[in-house]
């Protein structure tokens, strides 16, 4: 074989391409060269920028920070900071007018913080702070609330029969409250009195009823020991058992009966769900039109109240329960929290004093009644109490906002106050018109305290002036 030929002719061959490549490359790169000069006047005459010129139709990066507001008191500021989901961590500065109030390490989760002992009424600004990003919003301090309310008490059942006593009450409007519990009227009867469990406040009017129950077929009238409603045509009244309004007709749920078994309800909450039941021996219920379901509540101790929120952000609800403890050590008390209808988690309170009641806004802060005599709150993240006296007993708190609140219970004879947003004041005029106080209601203006006096069951109804 001949090597040399061979290279030879791959020579002649390759000369042959070149000839036509060549050809081809001096027409690709005339079409090249057209290219790049038609590129070259598109940029010069584009709206992209020249090195030094501002980009006005390029991309914007986004601002990483963001600040809202989250709730607003008299003399606090909940705002609400985070960042971008593509940003992980940042060194962010929050200002108030200017002057930085905290530094810290902001990461991907949405952080609330406090700014408190402001002034009422007063117009601030905020700016989040982060090289050269910043984010600014405005808000201005809740005025003050009145203390100022003008109160009517009834006194309901007849002397030398059996005693009579509220146990809660509900706000439908201003012109329209239900009460329940047990009330005993005088009658011909061979046992001489006849109970009612319920009552219909209109105006000054007030109008006695019977709520019937209903187990294996029969109606009775027992006491009622809660009641909590959506509307007028959405109420819920339980005791023994469980009965609702729909407007036209009382309907007991004898199903109900069969799961809470024989423990007694405390309190009721109707959410946007359906309606929650508080009792004893840790008994936690969930009653709704699709659903019926006992909930592990993780206790055996006492539930005395149960309050709902809707978080603003995604209307989801949250529930939140009081667990007494007693007449276990105050170890037992804790603050259960339900999220997605059902799941029971607990929230943690550390506190050596038995809960009576919670109550809150959008779900921070919470307030707690707890024993002797306390109020707490976590508005700065721990938990901390206001005291009136070791005497008194607040067994309910509840509110319109963070500079309107209410509490009751009872220490030498019913106590009640009102927290305006900066002072407590302490309605000393409604001492002597009840024993005790059960229950409150509050709505917009109005406020409802149910009780007894003796042998009497006792409503004060509160108006601000």
């Amino acid at each position: 074989m001949d090597i040399v030929s061979a290279k030879i002719v791959q020579q002649k061959k390759t000369d042959k391409i070149t000839c036509k490549q060549k050809q081809f490359n001096d027409k690709k790169n005339t079409i090249i060269q057209n290219i790049i000069f038609a590129c070259f006047f598109s940029l010069l005459f584009s709206g992209c920028p020249k090195d030094d010129v501002p980009c006005t139709t390029c991309p914007q990066p986004t601002n990483p920070l963001a600040v809202s507001i989250f709730d607003v008191s008299s003399t606090e500021v909940f705002l609400k900071i985070s960042l971008s989901s593509s940003e992980l961590n940042r060194i962010v500065s929050l200002k108030r007018n200017d002057s930085t109030i905290i530094t810290i390490s902001l990461t991907g989760s949405d952080s609330v913080i406090i700014d408190d002992s402001l002034r009422p009424r007063t117009l601030y600004t905020y700016e989040l702070v982060s090289g050269d990003w910043n984010a600014k919003i405005q808000e201005t301090t809740k005025d003050t609330t009145q203390h100022d309310f003008a109160w009517e008490t009834y006194n309901l059942g007849d002397l030398g029969v059996s005693a009579s006593i509220l146990n809660d009450a509900v706000i439908i409007n201003d012109t329209l409250i239900y009460i329940v519990g047990e009330i005993y009227i005088k009658d011909a009867t061979p046992i001489g009195e006849k109970m009612y469990n319920a009552a219909v406040v209109k105006g000054k009017n007030i109008s006695l009823q019977e709520v019937p129950y209903r187990m294996v077929g029969q109606s009775y009238v027992n006491p009622i020991s809660a009641i909590c409603a959506t509307s007028k045509s959405d109420i819920w009244f339980g005791g023994n058992g469980l009965v609702h309004w729909d407007g036209n007709d009382f309907i007991p749920q004898e199903a109900f009966v069969s799961l809470w078994g024989p423990n007694k309800i405390n309190k009721m909450w109707c959410s946007v769900n359906g309606v929650y039941v508080v009792g004893e021996n840790g008994s936690l219920a969930f009653n709704s039109n699709t659903l019926l379901q006992k909930l592990q509540s993780g206790t055996t101790d006492q539930i005395f109240d149960v309050y709902g929120v809707i978080n603003p952000k995604d209307q989801t609800e949250k529930i939140y329960c009081a667990v007494l403890g007693y007449p276990n050590p105050p170890s037992h008390a804790k603050i259960l929290k339900i999220t997605n209808k059902t799941k029971v988690d607990s929230i943690q309170w550390g506190i050596p004093r038995d809960v009576f009641s919670v109550w809150s806004v959008k779900g921070f802060p919470l307030f707690v009644a707890a024993a002797r005599g306390g109020i707490y709150d976590n508005t700065l993240g721990q938990w901390r109490g206001t005291s009136f006296s070791e005497t008194i007993v607040i067994q309910n708190v509840r509110g319109n906002s963070l500079n309107d609140i209410f509490v009751n219970g009872s220490g030498n004879g019913a106590f009640v106050a009102h927290y305006n947003g900066i002072t407590w004041h302490q309605y000393t005029e409604l001492a002597g018109s009840a024993d005790w106080y059960s229950s409150i209601a509050v709505n917009n203006h109005t406020v409802v305290l149910v009780g007894f006096k003796a042998e009497r069951a006792v409503v004060s109804i509160g108006r601000r002036k």
